[in-house]
C-alpha cells in the first residue's frame, strides 16, 4: 500500500516520515530523495537558484518534483509513505492507494516556520503569508480529491497512529 502524506511547509512532513521510519515503516522524505525537489521556472521547466532570504516570485516559479525521478522511486516500491509536496503534487496523486492531508492552523504553521532551525523558507513574510494560504487552498483542493485529513496540531505519536490506522483501514476495505 502507498500512501501519499502531504502538507505545505511546516506541517510536520519530515518529522511523520522520520517517526514512520522509527517505526521500521517504509517511509521517504521527499526533500531526502535526491533530484526529486527542485525549484523551477514554471514557463521553461529549468531548475533556479533561490535566496530564501527574498520573496519568491510564485507566479514564475514552483517547487516541483521529477517525474523521471519520481517514477524511479515508485517502480519497485509497492509499499511506501511518500511525505512531501511540490507544484506538480496533483501529477502524483493516482500514483498512491491513499492521500493524506496534514492540516493546521495558521498560528501553529506560523510558529514552526518562525522556529524552524534548519530551514529557513516561510521566514521572508511574502513567503510566509503565501504559504499560509497555499496551505488553506491545499486542504480545500485535497478534500475535493477524496484525502484523509490528519490534525498534524496533535502530538507525533498521535499523528502516526492516525496515519498507521487509517491506511490499515484503507488497506481492509480493497
Amino acid at each position: 500500500m502507498r500512501a501519499l502524506i502531504a502538507g505545505w511547509a511546516g506541517t510536520g512532513k519530515s518529522t511523520i516520515a522520520a517517526a514512520l521510519q522509527a517505526r521500521g515503516l517504509p517511509a521517504l522524505d521527499s526533500d531526502e530523495v535526491p533530484g526529486l525537489s527542485a525549484w523551477r521556472n514554471l514557463k521553461t521547466d529549468e531548475v533556479v537558484e533561490i535566496d530564501y532570504g527574498l520573496p519568491i516570485d510564485f507566479e514564475r516559479l514552483g517547487w516541483h518534483w521529477s517525474p523521471a525521478v519520481m517514477d524511479k522511486v515508485l517502480v519497485d516500491r509497492p509499499d511506501l509513505f511518500f511525505c512531501g509536496n511540490a507544484g506538480n503534487l496533483w501529477d502524483f496523486v493516482d500514483e498512491f492507494d491513499v492521500f493524506f492531508a496534514l492540516t493546521i492552523d495558521e498560528q501553529t504553521q506560523r510558529h514552526r516556520l518562525a522556529n524552524r532551525e534548519n530551514n529557513i523558507y516561510g521566514k521572508e513574510p511574502s513567503v510566509l503569508e503565501y504559504t499560509l494560504a497555499a496551505q488553506q487552498r491545499f486542504v480545500l483542493r485535497a478534500k475535493q480529491a477524496g484525502a484523509v485529513e490528519i490534525d498534524v496540531t496533535q502530538p507525533i505519536d498521535t499523528v502516526v497512529g492516525e496515519i498507521l490506522a487509517a491506511a490499515q483501514e484503507h488497506h481492509h476495505a480493497d
